[in-house]
């Protein structure tokens, strides 16, 4: 299993790090060899063969040699920028950030942060051109990237990276910053884009929402290994450009494949850009309580927007939310971005789509229990956007030294306590919510200003209010589309009832926390880590598929492990603590 994890976390490294649609990983044991090949749906291994008896490591590399860019695994949708484009991309970047973070003006002191914040999404030598096929004008544009603001922890999936893109301007005179993302979307028919999303609430006026420049699967030239050209027209009958798909999905029952016969579900997964017009930080590097306070107050209004359009969000997180600002001398405002897991509603406000989703430390009482029947609300992204704001004030406001912030931390948005996997599926937070437990007991010790304290009591008391006292509860069928109107207008009226007193809320972010909050919750985490793979050992494990220590079995046709409980350790730490 050790060996198997290795190379995932190679594979997942060079998927990462290169511009691939797949890799191929040669494994090599004593005399014995085995050739894979990865993408972004899973892993084909071929049979352990004597590499020294047979000619059938030569022969594959004699064919990788020769072969095209295409069929070795290579992006051909990005080149390398010239010196002038790598020149033009990093003022871009420099004068956006100046705007965005700076207000225009850097002082002395302020110089080494600007520096740090310029590296964050510019690397000296690697400036990369992107082409992105816009399916709205069928014409092929052309972004500067070069630093992602994420990177994949997996090999399979999604293996979102997000990027600053420069873009020349319409008078062709100078650069502008956009945000491109590009990532691997769900293949399956009538899967909806998140372009398309952006599009629906940008045609219906949406409040704090991004805005789509383009969007499309990304396309290559099917004859050559050359770079599409700017401006080049394609349309879906145009045979000089396909797209790029993962194809290991379509070996899981061919006749080689020693899992023919058996029942395994791979997905398909299609690649795809996205580029916005925003280019904006996110929520984790708000200036002030009020700058913090006042964005999730916008992205209420976003949420209201996409209710009005029978549209939920379902995956409020920090990393959803960003802070742009439009012009010098403007305050930054709330967007929340990331619509690619959304899910329009019928009339009565439930999600179409009921697929299970968010990111754990925030999800809604009711979305962690998982019961079987649930569908998603529009309470459930409020109460979502109120457990962050909460971890936002724990963890990056000042407040005074309490020795059990980390247990609180790892208890309420993790349900880890002292190394044990207490996942109680979101019966810690509706324990604390009902009995006002962190409300009576633990605020006032905090000694937050007045403005945030005042608002975490009232914030406990609307969601309780709202979760466990309204007369028609949102945890009980029927639904009525009213209740959840009344609710975010609700959360809406506390908001403006506390911002309204200009002097509530003026101290400054800190980062005193979150050093030792990482080191302590990394420990709980990797320690109920170890709990969980002594337990999965005792199952039968991946290494009996490959039988790596005995290298003589057949060829296998494999999805990689799908681990539920442990990919939410390791989400609950990445979505908590990078501030990417």
């Amino acid at each position: 299993m050790e060996c198997v994890g290795r190379i995932s976390q190679l594979s997942a490294h060079i998927l990462a790090e290169q511009h691939r649609t797949s890799c191929f990983i040669v494994m090599i044991r004593q005399r014995w060899a085995r050739i894979i090949r990865w993408d972004r749906a899973g892993a084909v291994v071929t049979r352990a063969f004597d590499y020294k008896a047979t000619p059938h490591l030569f022969e594959f590399l004699w064919r990788y040699k020769h072969a095209n860019a295409m069929d070795r695994g290579v992006d051909t949708s990005h080149t390398t920028a010239t010196q002038g484009e790598e020149a033009a991309f990093k003022e871009a970047v420099e004068n956006h950030l100046r705007v965005q973070i700076f207000d225009g003006l850097i002082t002395p002191e302020e110089q080494g942060s600007f520096r740090e914040y310029v590296t964050e999404h510019y690397e000296p030598g690697n400036v990369t051109k992107l082409a992105v096929c816009d399916e709205r004008s069928k014409i092929i544009q052309h972004y500067l990237v070069s630093k992602p603001t994420s990177l994949p922890e997996y090999a399979i999936g999604m293996s979102t990276r997000g990027y600053w893109a420069a873009k020349s301007n319409l008078n062709g005179d100078g650069w502008e910053i956009t945000f491109l993302k590009d990532t691997w979307r769900d293949d399956e028919d009538g899967a909806v884009k998140e372009g398309t999303r952006y599009e629906l609430l940008t045609a219906n006026c949406a409040q704090n929402v991004p805005t789509v420049c383009g969007h499309g699967n990304v396309r290559q030239r099917d004859s050559a290994d050359t770079f599409p050209c700017l401006g080049d027209t394609f349309d879906n009958a145009n045979a000089l450009f396909s797209g790029q798909k993962t194809v290991t999905q379509n070996y899981v029952t061919a006749d080689w494949s020693a899992r023919a016969g058996r029942k395994v579900m791979l997905k398909a997964y299609t690649h795809y850009r996205l580029v916005l017009e925003q280019a904006a930080v996110t929520l984790n590097d708000f200036k002030d309580s009020r700058e913090l306070f006042t964005a999730v107050r916008d992205v209420i209004d976003a949420l209201r927007s996409a209710r009005d359009i029978q549209l939920l969000h379902r995956d409020i997180s920090p990393i959803n939310i960003l802070l742009f600002r439009k012009a010098r001398g403007e305050r930054r405002y709330g967007l929340l971005a990331n619509w690619d897991v959304s899910s329009t509603t019928n009339d009565c406000g439930l999600a179409n789509d009921t697929s299970s989703t968010g990111t754990w430390p925030f999800l809604s009482v009711k979305a962690a229990r998982g019961l079987p029947g649930f569908r998603h609300t529009l309470q459930d992204d409020t109460q979502s956007l109120l457990y962050v704001l909460l971890y936002c004030c724990m963890t990056l406001l000042p407040h005074a030294d309490v020795n059990n912030l980390g247990l609180e931390v790892a208890d309420f948005f993790d349900e880890i306590n002292s190394g044990v996997l207490l996942r109680r599926r979101g019966l810690t937070k509706k324990s604390w919510i009902h009995d006002f437990h962190f409300a009576e007991t633990s605020i006032e010790s905090y000694h937050f200003e007045e403005g945030v304290e005042r608002f975490l009591k009232a914030f406990f008391k609307v969601l309780y209010d709202l979760y466990f006292q309204e007369p028609r509860s949102y945890l009980t069928l029927p639904y009525e589309a009213s209740d959840f109107d009344w609710a975010i207008k609700k959360l809406a009226q506390v908001f403006d009832d506390i911002l309204g007193n200009p002097t509530s809320f003026v101290d400054l972010k800190t980062d005193k926390w979150l050093s030792g909050l990482q080191k302590y919750r990394e420990k709980l985490v990797y320690a109920a880590h170890d709990l969980l793979q002594s337990n999965l050992s005792k199952k039968r494990s991946l290494m009996d598929d490959l039988d790596i220590d005995e290298c003589g079995s057949s060829c296998d046709s494999l999805e990689m492990p799908t681990l539920p409980e442990r990919k939410k350790l390791r989400y609950g730490i990445s979505g908590l603590i990078s501030p990417a």
